[in-house]
């Protein structure tokens, strides 16, 4: 790890000695096929002590994990001698990790979903996208005069969640990047949803099931 945290001070900062804003750990476990056998040896336990060592060492600011579920966060704080800054965890709005969001916010750790369009569900409907097909989303954008990413953008901001969405154009870019630029602040937002909204948006979750039924 610490040949990577290295190498990666040098892409990002073009200098080894500026620390990393934020590194998080990816997974908890390997998937399949995606890791050596030396790799899959090491528990992300280990993993997080490493990166703990690392941020004591001045090479990181801020660490955090990515896709941990309710308990794995709980044995991670358990556990944990340096601040969980941040989880990173699959949110949309059929699958909003409430749980998961509601116990990272007792312990001000900044939640930021990812995957927010949709594109976990798309093995399940052959490539169609529920979310941007769903009546209800498409609804709402009609009434704000915006698309469906754009509410679902301006959704996670009022959420008070982190989101990082994924593009694949410019105009794209520059979509996403409006709400985002703008703050979740009322004045500012480029599409307030309001209560009725929020409520609306909050039922969609869980009415698909998994992505794996």
């Amino acid at each position: 790890m610490e040949a990577s945290i290295t190498e990666s001070k040098k892409l990002l900062n073009g200098d080894e000695n500026i620390p990393i804003d934020i590194v998080l750990l990816h997974t908890p476990y390997c998937w399949s096929g995606h890791c050596s056998k030396e790799e899959e040896s090491v528990s992300w336990q280990v993993g997080w002590r490493n990166l703990e060592y690392s941020m004591q060492a001045g090479n990181i600011l801020s660490i955090g994990v990515s896709n941990f579920d309710i308990g794995l966060l709980k044995e991670l704080l358990n556990m944990a001698d340096l601040k969980v800054s941040v989880i990173q965890n699959w949110m949309d709005p059929f699958h909003q990790d409430l749980e998961v969001r509601k116990y990272a916010a007792q312990y001000s750790i900044v939640y930021m979903g990812y995957s927010s369009f949709g594109t976990q569900w798309q093995g399940k409907y052959n490539g169609d996208n529920p979310v941007f097909s769903n009546k209800l989303l498409q609804g709402i954008a009609e009434k704000h005069g915006t698309s469906v990413s754009g509410v679902v953008l301006s959704w996670l901001l009022q959420e008070n969640v982190v989101a990082i969405p994924r593009a694949s154009s410019y105009d794209h870019i520059r979509e996403n990047a409006a709400p985002i630029a703008n703050g979740p602040d009322k004045d500012n937002l480029q599409v307030f949803l309001d209560k009725d909204d929020i409520e609306a948006i909050r039922s969609l979750d869980g009415t698909l099931g998994t992505p794996w039924e």
